[in-house]
């Protein structure tokens, strides 16, 4: 009868070490994990801003491009007026 307690109890304290070791070695692997995520994070971050920063700029070029569109539209209309 004494055996098998302790041959219980063994099981038992040997199941929460090897849980506690598990334990410990998954939160070292998820920490490793969240560090990584965390760097691909800030560079996805700086690509976002740098995207959007050109972004910008190609609004800009375009808002200029239209302008001197416009612009010629109408000088081509007022020499097709006046030839007229």
């Amino acid at each position: 009868m004494q055996i098998i307690l302790i041959l219980l109890l063994g099981l038992g304290i040997g199941g929460a070490v090897a849980w506690l070791w598990a334990n410990a070695k998954s939160n070292s692997e998820l920490a490793t994990y969240k560090i990584q995520a965390e760097g691909d994070l800030r560079v996805a971050e700086t690509t976002i801003s740098d995207l959007r920063a050109k972004q910008i700029e190609s609004r800009s070029e375009i808002d200029t491009k239209n302008q001197e569109l416009s612009t010629l539209q109408q000088q081509l209309r007022a020499e097709g007026s006046g030839a007229g």
